[in-house]
């Protein structure tokens, strides 16, 4: 299931092999690339969903044991929408971003995100809790404004998948 589903959606430069990790935990698999701009390529287009269940995915380096591993955090890009055009700065945009979770990047163009609205971020975020749909921003007017917060190729949370490599 899980190579099948990963067939679809990695084809890339170079060969890549997985490698149950059933010793390790269920649902584990080692997976190694050929070439180092593939692994990038895949760490870099997280959050994988196969089947529509979450795949999260972990740079394994040697030197760190594999039991030591996380997998409860996972990365994904979401949105601040509805943002009041006059909070749309730069230090606004990344305290929204860190109610989220662990900002990782901002995707910041001002000019662009006053135009369309909201504020693009890329976060980490812990899967055994609940989502931040978003918060009531006192804009001055005495009226609170919902800025609603939309997760981009968001998964089942229930029983991720786990994967690593070196």
């Amino acid at each position: 299931m899980v190579v099948r589903g990963l067939k679809k959606e990695w084809v890339y430069r170079g060969r890549w092999l997985v490698k149950d990790l059933p010793r390790f935990r269920n649902n584990a698999f080692l997976i190694s690339f050929e070439v180092e701009a593939d692994k990038k390529m895949v760490l870099e287009r997280c959050p994988w969903n196969i089947q529509g269940e979450l795949f999260i995915i972990v740079d394994w380096h040697l030197s760190i044991l594999v039991n030591g591993l996380r997998f409860d955090e996972a990365p994904f890009w979401a949105h601040a929408m509805v943002v009041p055009h006059v909070f749309l700065m730069e230090d606004n945009a990344v305290t929204i971003a860190k109610k989220v979770g662990k900002l990782l990047v901002m995707d910041l163009d001002l000019k662009r995100d006053r135009w369309r609205g909201f504020s693009r971020f890329k976060v980490s975020i812990t899967v055994a809790g609940q989502l931040f749909p978003g918060f009531f921003l006192a804009t001055g007017n005495g009226k609170p404004s919902w800025v609603q917060i939309k997760y981009d190729r968001l998964a089942n949370f229930c029983f991720p998948l786990w994967a690593i490599w070196p």
